[in-house]
C-alpha cells in the first residue's frame, strides 16, 4: 500500500511539472516591435516632431520576411499606419511604396539608426537656423530610409548627396536620407523644405499655383532661403548654367511660362536633350531670376520676397524680359 501511495504521488508530481512545462510553452511573449518615439522639441514658440520611421521599415521587413506574399497590406499596417497615427496624411506620395529588397532595405535603415544622433542634431540645427530667419508654425519632419525598389529615387540619391525633400501639403517636411548621405546636403535640405512649409502657410493655406513660372519661383525662393540660411554650403541643382543653356531655357519660359502641362514642368526638372533643357533646369535659372532680384531688391525682406507673386519677381530682376508676352 505504501508502495502505490509513492506511485501515486511520483505520477502526480510528474503530471503537475508537465502541465507546469506546458503552461510554460504556451504562454505567448509580446509581439516584437521595433518601438521608438518622436523626438520633440520648442524653438521660439515653434513646437516640432521628428518622426523616425525607419524604425517601422524594420518591422515592415520582419514581417514581410514571414509573409511575403503580402507586401502591401504589412507596409500599410507596419508603415503608413503610424505614420498616419503621428498626423502625417501624405502617404499616397510617391515614395510609399512597398519595398520588396529586403536586404538592401535593412542595410539603410540600420544605418540610419546607428546614425540617429548626427542626423536629429543636424535636423534641428537646420531648423533652429531657419526659424531665426523666417519663423513659421511648428510642424512634424518624417525621416524614411532610402526605398530601394523605386529607381528614380535611388538615382537622386546618387545625384543629390544623400537626401531628398518633399514639402506635402499638410504642413510637414519629408526628408528621404540614405546611409550615404552628407551632412552639408542635409542641413540645406532641412532650409529648403522649411522655407517651403512657411511659404504655403503665406500664401493661401498651402495653395501653390500650377503655372510653369510659379513652380520655378516656388522652388528659386527656397533656394535662396536655404543659401541665406548657409551661405557656404553648394548643391548640385543649381550649378550655374552656361550662356547657352541660359538661352535656351528662357526661350521655352518666354513660350510657356504660364504653361500648366506637367510633362513640361516635369522636362524643366528632369532635363529634355530633345529641347535642349538640362536636368534642373527650373531649379538653376530661378535661382539666377532670385540671385537677380535681391541684388535689385537688398532691402526687401525675407517675409515679403516669400510672400510675393512670381511675376512680381521677375518684373524686378533683369530676366523681366521673360514677361514680354504680357
Amino acid at each position: 500500500m505504501k508502495n502505490i501511495f509513492i506511485s501515486i504521488l511520483l505520477i502526480t508530481s510528474v503530471l503537475l511539472l508537465t502541465s507546469c512545462s506546458n503552461d510554460s510553452v504556451k504562454t505567448e511573449e509580446p509581439e516584437k516591435k521595433n518601438d521608438h518615439k518622436p523626438v520633440t522639441f520648442t524653438y521660439s514658440d515653434q513646437d516640432f516632431k521628428i518622426v523616425p520611421s525607419y524604425y517601422d521599415y524594420l518591422t515592415y521587413i520582419e514581417k514581410t520576411r514571414e509573409n511575403p506574399t503580402k507586401l502591401k497590406s504589412i507596409f500599410k499596417q507596419s508603415v503608413l499606419k503610424s505614420l498616419e497615427e503621428e498626423g502625417f496624411t501624405a502617404t499616397d506620395y510617391f515614395i510609399f511604396q512597398p519595398p520588396n529588397n529586403l536586404d538592401v532595405l535593412e542595410g539603410k535603415a540600420k544605418a540610419l539608426i546607428e546614425g540617429e544622433n548626427e542626423i536629429f542634431k543636424a535636423v534641428k540645427e537646420s531648423i533652429q537656423e531657419s526659424s531665426d530667419m523666417l519663423p513659421g508654425e511648428g510642424k512634424p519632419i518624417i525621416i524614411t530610409p532610402t526605398n530601394p525598389s523605386i529607381p528614380s529615387v535611388t538615382y537622386s540619391m546618387e545625384r543629390m548627396n544623400g537626401v531628398l525633400g518633399f514639402s506635402p501639403n499638410d504642413g510637414s517636411i519629408l526628408l528621404i536620407i540614405d546611409s550615404t548621405y552628407e551632412k552639408e546636403s542635409l542641413l540645406y535640405t532641412v532650409a529648403h523644405e522649411y522655407h517651403h512649409t512657411v511659404n504655403k502657410e503665406l500664401n493661401q493655406n498651402g495653395y501653390i499655383s500650377s503655372f510653369l513660372i510659379d513652380r520655378i519661383l516656388f522652388e528659386a525662393k527656397a533656394d535662396a532661403f536655404a543659401e541665406m540660411v548657409y551661405p557656404n554650403i553648394e548643391v548640385p541643382w543649381t550649378k550655374p548654367l552656361t550662356k547657352e543653356e541660359e538661352k535656351k531655357i528662357l526661350y521655352i519660359l518666354n513660350n510657356n511660362y504660364d504653361s500648366t502641362n506637367k510633362s513640361l514642368i516635369d522636362e524643366f526638372r528632369n532635363g529634355s536633350p530633345d529641347k535642349g533643357l538640362p536636368i534642373w533646369s527650373n531649379y538653376r535659372i530661378g535661382n539666377k531670376i532670385m540671385h537677380s532680384f535681391l541684388a535689385k531688391n537688398p532691402d526687401v525682406s525675407i517675409k515679403e520676397w516669400t510672400e510675393m507673386p512670381a511675376k512680381e519677381i521677375i518684373q524686378n530682376s533683369d530676366y523681366k524680359d521673360i514677361l514680354r508676352r504680357e
